[in-house]
């Protein structure tokens, strides 16, 4: 096997390719990579929990593939050079060996004895539905923050549901419940077949699917079929098994109880506040960011991310950044999670309230 591509680009695919590796949880020294050559591109792949491949242009002198360890093609990913990398083993085919820097420095991948279970592909039958990456992501976002975060739970999953629609749409579903809240979002594509299909996938898995993803403004194809899920653009492709979990039926929990509300609010008062808001040329988000942030700024105070400091467990607020909805809230830190009322919810930052008033001295 001999190629040769651009050192970023390879570098990039091994950070992409490290995120599945992660997820799979096993030690990074014994997780796989194949480097697989063709006529004029080079496809690194992984396997396990999550199967990922990610494609990169190359000058293919002569095809071929190589499995290796992770841990040694994951030097590439601290590296940092301009320029071409080289990659052959025509010396040793049980080492493939990487120049770059001009030839100055290299790297030596020893080939690894052990079967390489390719991360498959979905079959010409299976149901699929292909949606803007930018929509995907958004809809990720607006159901996983419901899933229920117990591993153990039958409510650790989402539910993902391809059907027809009216009009020759297609409908593509993502919902996930706690047992406290549900959050369902919907989005339609063209269909070009007879398409139905209805899985549970772990939450965390479609999130890190999207991270390899990651494009600007290519479709993300969506495949269901064979106890699996793929996900695929065109330089990039995930896959990974369901779940076999007894999840409930949503739309029944839905539709079960109608609630409905009165209020009054005098009309002036209505008016006036909507021509304010109007004014602004502001989404209400926006707005209400603006005024979260008035009020952080004279707390003169700074966030402190999760990663860096938890606070003492306690069931006495403080102030937290929720990821999934961009918001701050009051919230409380105990038994190892965030909760805000009887509601879980994932804050990424906090920051401790103000000391009590003691009022005016003298």
């Amino acid at each position: 096997m001999k190629f040769k591509t651009n050192f970023k680009d390879m570098r990039e695919a091994v950070v992409t390719i490290g995120k599945a590796v992660k997820k799979n949880m096993s030690p990074i020294e014994i997780s796989l990579v194949k480097i697989e050559a063709g006529e004029d591109y080079v496809e690194l792949s992984t396997n396990g929990s999550i199967g990922a491949c990610v494609k990169i242009q190359a000058v293919v002198e002569e095809a071929g593939s190589f499995v290796t360890s992770f841990s040694g093609i994951n030097i590439l990913s601290v590296r940092k050079c301009d320029g071409d990398i080289n990659a052959s083993n025509e010396v040793n085919e049980n080492t493939l060996v990487l120049k770059y820097r001009g030839g100055k420095a290299k790297t030596e991948l020893a080939a690894v004895d052990k079967v390489f279970n390719s991360v498959a592909n979905p079959t010409d039958d299976c149901a699929n539905v292909s949606l803007p990456y930018a929509s995907l992501k958004s809809m990720c976002k607006d159901t996983v923050f419901a899933a229920d975060d117990n591993v153990a739970s039958d409510l650790h999953a989402i539910k993902v549901n391809i059907m027809d629609d009216t009009d020759g749409l297609l409908k593509f579903t993502l919902a996930a419940c706690d047992g406290k809240s549900i959050a369902v979002r919907t989005a339609y594509a063209v269909k070009e077949g007879a398409y139905t299909g209805e899985i549970l996938i772990l939450p965390d898995v479609l999130k890190i699917s999207l991270e390899i993803l990651e494009t600007e403004d290519e479709n993300v194809k969506i495949s269901i079929g064979n106890g699996k899920l793929f996900m695929e653009t065109e330089n990039a492709r995930t896959c990974f098994p369901v779940l076999d979990k007894n999840y409930p039926d949503l739309n029944r929990i839905l539709n079960a109880k109608k609630c409905s509300f009165t209020a009054s609010i005098k009309k002036d008062e209505l008016i006036e506040r909507l021509a304010a808001y109007e004014d602004t040329d502001l989404t209400p988000q926006e707005i209400y960011s603006l005024k979260a942030g008035t009020i952080l700024k004279a707390l003169r105070t700074e966030w402190i991310p999760v990663e860096e400091r938890l606070p003492e467990e306690s069931l006495n607020s403080v102030i937290g950044w929720d990821e999934y909805r961009e918001r701050c809230c009051f919230v409380q830190y105990y038994a190892g999670s965030w909760h805000l009322g009887d509601e879980s919810v994932r804050i990424i930052a906090w920051m401790p309230l103000p000391e009590p008033y003691q009022g005016k001295e003298g």
